[in-house]
């Protein structure tokens, strides 16, 4: 019987490189509404970066993320 290595998950789900995404994607000009909740949490996020969001608004922050995303490749 021939045993296996573990699969390394960290290897086999590695991200993407930047320059994937830039070959994908054209610049332009993209909006989406916002909620004040959303917009909120987008400021807070700017002035204490994401590690000092609380759980409900990194949900917010990956919403507005989600609705951009949509806008720039659907």
């Amino acid at each position: 019987m021939v045993e296996q290595d573990p699969v390394d998950l960290a290897n086999l789900y590695k991200p993407a490189s930047l320059r994937y995404y830039t070959g994908i994607c054209r610049g332009d000009n993209y909006s989406v509404p916002l909620t004040t909740e959303e917009c909120a949490a987008v400021l807070k996020a700017y002035d204490y970066g994401l590690w000092g969001l609380q759980e409900e608004e990194i949900v917010l922050v990956n919403s507005v993320i989600s609705k951009l995303k949509d806008r720039i490749h659907p």
